[in-house]
């Protein structure tokens, strides 16, 4: 049984509009309709996918068959671990099957749902942002709990105004750089910097770099209107480089430098405030893989529990690091298995320009918590499905001496 494509979209303007009203209202009972709705949206496909069950391949049955066991053994081990963050763990998989099997390869969008889809998932927060940064007022950000997720969705974002504009592909990485000089978000226009050079396989490198020059200096008056004084984005990668050369000139191991109090390293930052953000990442990090290599065979098997790296940190954060975090939450069985078969979707994505946004944020998964995300992790994984079973079938149809 197939799922509309705009049923699909509308569950998540529905969603955004919702979190929205909570984050300006803070009333409770909206956000339990939030969940309460991304639960029985949750069940409702998974119900589908079941009923599609002879349609999979078999390792993706195999997949979720041992996947499914894995987490039972998980919490049997694991008392600790929070069960109500499951559903965030279970949704970019469900999505991702239902991008791929439940929605038609070939379903498209009326004139009607395109502008729609336009305004209310990107010209919207885009017109509210920019009203707060005039009045230097950024609690928008709340909406998407914070910068780094504000660039993660208009990464997503920049994925659907490509399925909107087919022909229009550079206006994918249009809206990725607005979203990174929006938030100056360094993590993410790394990550963007990294994968754009797959572009070199792809026949349209001179337009990207043209593009490229256009949009650098699109970015530079940008931010000067929003901050006379600088470019926030420069102060971060010089903040950073200033004190990642300091940590490696200390000449210390992992486990020393997971040692080290947070009060005692922030003088490596001199107080800086565009220097914390790398600095406090190298702590956790090597707090986490210090706390991994101590740990016992039951615990490296089966993580520490969902949501529970906060205990093992000096800052009392998350890992920001996704890969690393569910190594450490999950254990070595789960994680391993999780991320190979993420990673083998994304390669079969082959040449394609909408490659792009996807392997930024594979990469940009390595400096930020994006994952525990519902909204944006679920409709990223609803595309990744929704492309890779349409870029799957056009390669076959374009391989075919039939055609």
């Amino acid at each position: 049984m197939r799922v509309n494509l705009i049923f699909i979209f509308k569950f998540y303007i529905v969603i955004f509009f919702l979190q929205s009203i909570f984050v300006l209202s803070r009333i409770d009972l909206i956000d339990s309709i939030v969940k309460g709705i991304e639960l029985a949206f949750l069940f409702f496909l998974s119900m589908r996918i079941l009923q599609n069950w002879e349609n999979l391949h078999l390792k993706e049955r195999f997949f979720i068959l041992v996947i499914s066991i894995l987490f039972v053994f998980h919490f049997l081990f694991v008392e600790e671990s929070k069960l109500e963050l499951l559903p965030k763990i279970i949704a970019p998989i469900v999505f991702y099957f239902t991008g791929k099997y439940l929605v038609s390869n070939k379903a498209v969008l009326g004139n009607f749902w395109k502008l729609f889809l336009y305004l209310s998932l990107f010209i919207f927060p885009f017109v509210i942002l920019i009203y707060q940064k005039i009045i230097n007022d950024l609690t928008f950000y709340s909406i998407f709990v914070n910068s780094n997720n504000f660039s993660y969705y208009f990464i997503v974002v920049s994925v659907i105004i490509n399925l909107i504009f087919p022909t229009k592909q550079l206006w994918v990485f249009f809206f990725i750089g607005i979203g990174f000089i929006l938030s100056s978000t360094l993590g993410a226009l790394l990550a963007f910097s990294i994968s754009s050079l797959f572009c070199i396989q792809i026949k349209i490198l001179k337009k990207i770099l043209v593009f490229f020059i256009f949009l650098s200096l699109f970015l530079l008056l940008i931010n000067t209107f929003f901050d006379l004084n600088s470019i926030n984005i420069l102060k971060k990668l010089e903040g950073t480089f200033e004190t990642a050369s300091k940590l490696l000139n200390i000449n210390t191991s992992i486990s020393e430098l997971s040692k080290v109090e947070y009060s005692e390293a922030i003088n490596f930052s001199q107080n800086n405030v565009s220097n914390l953000s790398f600095l406090f990442r190298i702590k956790n990090w090597t707090e986490i893989i210090e706390s991994i290599s101590k740990s016992s065979n039951e615990t490296y098997l089966f993580g520490v529990g969902l949501g529970n790296t906060v205990k093992f940190t000096s800052t009392h954060l998350v890992a920001h690091n996704d890969y690393l975090g569910l190594f450490f939450e999950v254990g070595v069985l789960l994680s391993i298995i999780l991320i190979f078969s993420y990673l083998s979707v994304l390669m079969k994505l082959g040449r394609s320009i909408i490659l792009i946004p996807f392997y930024t944020i594979a990469i940009y998964h390595f400096t930020e918590n994006l994952y525990f995300n519902f909204l944006i992790t679920s409709l990223h994984f609803f595309l990744l499905g929704f492309f890779n079973n349409r870029l799957i079938k056009k390669h076959r149809y374009e391989s075919s001496p039939n055609k």
